[in-house]
């Protein structure tokens, strides 16, 4: 089940406002995939070479959608199942969004494999809006739909679909081996967009607490595969 309203906001306490949220539709930009492709491609200036693994992987269960809420008892359990199933992959990195449940959900993985965690705040989770939004699962549908809508203190999926990209072609440019990249619900959707093009809300809706896809990316082409079945 997709949890209550993920672009919820990243302070500490909610905003509840009688005003209605602001709608941007932004104007004359670059192509969207032109921008993500270029910044995700050119890796900060480093060449991509064939047959690279990312398992992009969504945290498990948490007490709350704050920077700093921490997971739950089934979520902690979640992570201990991902590093079952991660640590067979051979991975030579974790990296992290920052906030604390997502480090979390791959905590086990890392002192199983004696990897650090590498934190990005660019993998953090794309807010929706900064006041509450009514029909917020309609309007984060919308999103999907129209990459350009941004509602009042929120994230387009142009804008937070670029600065992940950018994460990932980091971790592709400096490749040292299958990477684990650990994110939230509709930014993860989004990356995953990038590689294949029929993500969107359905496959947000249907992922679960925890998450994992692995991607394959190489010259041609890339594949994605969901590997978590629990």
């Amino acid at each position: 089940m997709a949890p209550a309203n993920p672009g919820a906001m990243r302070s500490v306490a909610p905003t509840i406002s009688c005003r209605p949220p602001t709608v941007t539709r932004l104007s004359n930009p670059e192509p969207f995939s032109r921008v993500v492709t270029a910044v995700l491609i050119a890796g900060q200036g480093r060449a991509l070479t064939s047959n690279k693994e990312l398992y992009v992987v969504r945290h498990g269960k948490a007490q709350g959608q704050v920077p700093d809420a921490p997971l739950t008892e089934e979520g902690r359990s979640g992570a201990e199942a991902l590093a079952d199933l991660l640590e067979r992959v051979g991975c030579r990195r974790i990296v992290s969004s920052t906030f604390l449940r997502a480090q979390q959900s791959v905590e086990p993985l890392s002192r199983r494999l004696g990897l650090p965690i590498e934190r990005d705040e660019r993998l953090v989770e794309a807010a929706l809006s900064e006041v509450n939004v009514p029909g917020w699962l309609d309007r984060l549908r919308a999103t999907f739909d129209e990459p350009l809508l941004r509602f009042e203190g929120g994230e387009s999926s142009q804008e937070a679909q670029a600065r992940a990209t950018a994460a990932v072609g980091d971790v592709l440019g400096d490749y040292r081996g299958p990477t684990v990249v650990a994110t939230h619900g509709r930014l993860l959707t989004l990356i995953l967009r990038h590689f294949d093009s029929r993500f969107g809300f359905a496959e947000w809706q249907a992922l679960t607490n925890p998450d994992a896809f692995k991607v394959v990316v190489d010259d041609a082409a890339s594949r994605v595969e969901r590997i978590w079945h629990r």
